[in-house]
């Protein structure tokens, strides 16, 4: 006989159109309390299900004995279980990116893999309504739009959220009810993250001030994504009529742009997938009542304002970012190449653009040249103080559209400009009568040993 918790699963399920007859589901079982009841809901639903756990390496023996764990829990269970390893820290060092991160991207990859090798449907994951409520305030504390608000949806794909009907406290009483053993991360118990202080810290008040709080979320999230799938049909009429493709080229019609009543929000998710961000799809809007030519530049591609089209395109040269150590004599950026020379502080100096002469001590290594960003803002040498665009500065000085995206914008390891290569030096990093250590930059082969 089926308890309650099974039961409303199963109409939570039915009521999203998931059917899960005659389907083998996988299911993605961390060892903590979410995912072993979701798996002894799926044995006391009677419904077909495997298990999949991911050992990350991250924790030392307690990874293993969390994948010791579900392994055993499968077998009592009668369910097939997959098992993986990971070097996840190499990953993420090779990667460029975090743990969390690195473990996101290859247990989803392992999963979309058994899923066509052992021939699973859908794959289950245990994300309660807690799980997206966390989510939908994380992302309006980083800004996001109504796909972001209405949070995670139950089904996605072939990936599913059986337990997106019920809260992380009915989880737990259920575990504790039924005497389900589980593993407890003690990351879980971390401020570290900042999902964990919305749980520890957010949620908690919320709760107070509304006790049906999670009954409340799913409510509004149903209807977050009734009026998101409404918008989603309105974007792709629209987005039929007024976006094209020519010549390799993606072309926005903008009459029929500023004929939608809600122009901003159309051209964001036009423009999204490649790059651009809300506050340049609002710089752009505002061009368009200006003349032709003006040019956006997200990482890969560039957006060009035409009489009657919005021209998007790939970046002829992609430049990213060089880093520069301690250690770095030369580097190449685009098609320039620089080299960097000490020098004490009593050199005889002759300034020019394409050298920049900096204080050493104000540096903070590893130093970044990378392609100039909308927003780009520092203090040119001889303004007295005051702030300019990265893009104003272009503009003074005439730089051809073509050349914008080549110009190295060298940074320093506190995120402040240093140097718009070629251009003009930030007076916070020039150097003075106090200086004892200069650092210079040059354009190569213009060596500023040559210059002294």
């Amino acid at each position: 006989m089926q308890d309650i918790l099974t039961s409303q699963m199963l109409k939570f399920l039915h009521d999203q159109r998931i059917s899960l007859t005659d389907k083998r589901i996988l299911l993605a079982v961390s060892g903590g309390v979410d995912s072993m009841v979701m798996m002894h809901l799926f044995q006391q639903s009677g419904l077909e299900a495997g298990v999949a756990h991911c050992n990350f390496g991250l924790r030392g023996t307690d990874s293993d004995d969390d994948e010791a764990f579900v392994m055993d829990m499968a077998r009592k269970m009668n369910m097939p279980c997959h098992t993986i390893r990971f070097d996840t820290s190499a990953y993420a060092k090779d990667k460029g990116i975090s743990t969390q991160m690195a473990a996101r991207a290859l247990r989803y990859e392992w999963f979309e893999n058994l899923l066509y090798k052992e021939n699973y449907d859908f794959l289950a994951v245990a994300h309660h309504t807690d799980d997206n409520l966390e989510t939908v305030l994380l992302n309006l504390t980083r800004g996001t739009g109504l796909a972001g608000v209405r949070g995670i949806l139950p089904m996605k794909g072939k990936l599913i959220r059986p337990l997106l009907f019920t809260d992380r406290s009915s989880v737990m009483h259920y575990a504790e009810q039924q005497q389900i053993s589980w593993r407890e991360d003690s990351s879980n118990s971390s401020d570290y993250y900042y999902r964990n202080q919305i749980r520890h810290h957010v949620l908690p008040v919320l709760k107070k001030i509304n006790p049906s709080l999670g009954q409340t979320f799913r409510a509004t999230a149903e209807r977050l994504v009734a009026a998101d799938n409404l918008v989603k049909q309105l974007f792709q009429k629209w987005h039929q009529e007024a976006v094209s493709e020519q010549n390799g080229h993606i072309l926005i019609d903008i009459a029929l742009l500023s004929e939608t009543p809600e122009p901003a929000l159309f051209l964001s998710d036009t423009l999204q997938p490649y790059g651009f961000s809300y506050s340049q799809v609002k710089e752009i809007l505002h061009s368009l009542e200006g003349i032709s030519g003006k040019v956006f530049y997200a990482a890969d591609y560039c957006l060009v304002k035409d009489r009657s089209s919005l021209i998007l395109q790939k970046n002829k040269v992609n430049i990213r970012e060089t880093v520069i150590t301690e250690m770095t004599e030369t580097f190449a950026f685009g098609k320039d190449r620089f080299k960097i020379e000490s020098l004490p502080g009593d050199s005889k100096l002759i300034f020019r653009p394409d050298i920049a002469f900096l204080d050493a001590s104000k540096l903070i290594f590893p130093l970044i040249m990378r392609s100039w960003q909308t927003g780009d803002r520092f203090f040119p040498l001889g303004m007295k103080g005051k702030s300019k665009k990265i893009s104003d500065l272009f503009t003074d000085l005439k730089v051809a559209v073509t050349d914008k995206s080549q110009t190295g914008i060298l940074v320093n390891g506190n995120g402040e400009i240093i140097w718009a290569a070629g251009l003009r030096l930030d007076e916070r990093y020039a150097v003075s009568k106090h200086t004892k250590h200069i650092i210079a930059v040059s354009l190569f082969p213009k060596a500023a040993s040559a210059l002294r």
